[in-house]
C-alpha cells in the first residue's frame, strides 16, 4: 500500500471498488503491488492517470477472455451495435456479463427487431458482473449468476422515434399507469422504496413518452425465443401494452418499480 497513507481509507476504497465493479479492488490492490516493486515516488494526479489506465486494461482486455472460459460473455458497447449500454458506465463498472445462452437470446432479439425497425437500437441497463454466483449486483436482487439482464423501454420525443432514454441512469423515469393499478399502489404503501430510483436520475427532456408499439413488440420477440424462462414488468404496463403470456410475471413488493424497464431472465 502507498506509504503513509491511511489503511482505512485504503480499505474502504478497496471495499467500495469491489461493490461497485467486482474486480476493481483488486485490481487497485495488484496496481500498488507494481507501484511497490517499482519503489517510484508519483504525485496524486498521476496515481489517478495510471490507475485509471491499469483498470481500464484489466477490464476492457484482460478481463472478458478469462469471464469468457468461466461461462460469462460481455455484451457489446460499440456505437455500430444493434444491442448497446444505455451508458458506458455500464461497460467500466463490469455489468454488462451475461452466460452465452443469454448473449444469443439477445443477438436474435436484435436481429428480428431490426428486420421491422431498421432505425431503431436496443439499449440494456444492468446485467451481471463477471465472475462468480451469488455475487450480488447491488442495487439488484437477482443479477448474480448472468442469467438476468434489464432493458430500456423504447422512447418518442416530440413525437419523434428515439433510441435515447430519459434518465441518465436508465432507472427510475416510471411510466405512470393510466388507470388504477392495485399492486402498484400497494407496493407503494408496503415498501418505502419501492420508487426510490425517481431519486438517482436526471430528466434530460420532459417531451419524453413511451413507444408502446416497439416496447411491446421488443416483449413478444423475447417472449418467442424458448430459452426465456420469465419477464418483469408492472402489471399496468402489461395490460397497457396489450400483452398475454404466463412468462410475464409480477416481481413482488420486495423489490422494485418495475415500470421504467424490462427484466429479462432466462432458464
Amino acid at each position: 500500500m502507498k506509504k503513509g497513507g491511511s489503511i482505512l481509507l485504503q480499505i474502504i476504497l478497496i471495499l467500495f471498488l469491489t461493490v461497485i465493479s467486482q474486480i476493481g479492488g483488486i485490481i487497485y490492490i495488484l496496481y500498488c503491488l507494481v507501484l511497490s516493486l517499482l519503489k517510484k515516488k508519483i504525485p496524486y494526479y498521476g496515481h489517478l492517470l495510471l490507475f485509471s489506465c491499469f483498470y481500464l486494461i484489466c477490464c476492457l482486455v484482460i478481463v472478458p477472455p478469462i469471464a469468457k472460459y468461466g461461462g460469462r460473455v460481455a455484451l457489446p458497447y460499440g456505437s455500430d451495435a444493434m444491442i448497446k449500454p444505455h451508458q458506458i458506465g455500464t461497460v467500466l463498472l463490469n455489468r454488462h456479463y451475461v452466460r452465452p445462452a443469454l448473449y444469443q437470446l439477445l443477438e436474435e432479439v436484435s436481429e428480428d427487431m431490426e428486420a421491422k425497425y431498421p432505425d431503431m437500437k436496443i439499449s440494456y441497463l444492468d446485467a451481471c458482473f463477471p465472475f462468480i454466483n451469488q455475487f450480488p449486483l447491488l442495487p439488484h436482487l437477482s443479477h448474480d449468476d448472468g442469467k438476468k439482464i434489464d432493458l430500456a423501454f423504447q422512447y418518442e420525443r416530440d413525437g419523434e422515434k428515439t433510441n435515447k432514454n430519459p434518465g441518465w441512469l436508465g432507472y427510475g423515469v416510471y411510466i405512470e399507469p393510466t388507470d388504477k393499478s392495485p399492486s402498484l399502489n400497494r407496493c407503494l404503501s408496503e415498501n418505502p422504496i419501492y420508487d426510490g430510483g425517481k431519486y438517482f436520475h436526471f430528466r434530460k427532456y420532459p417531451a419524453y413518452t413511451l413507444d408502446t408499439k416497439r416496447t411491446a413488440a421488443i416483449i413478444r420477440t423475447i417472449l418467442s425465443k424458448p430459452s426465456c424462462q420469465k419477464i418483469f414488468i408492472e402489471p399496468h404496463l402489461k395490460t397497457r401494452l396489450g400483452l398475454q403470456h404466463s412468462k410475464i410475471r409480477f416481481h413482488g413488493c420486495h423489490s422494485v418499480r418495475h415500470d421504467d424497464h424490462i427484466h429479462v431472465q432466462i432458464y
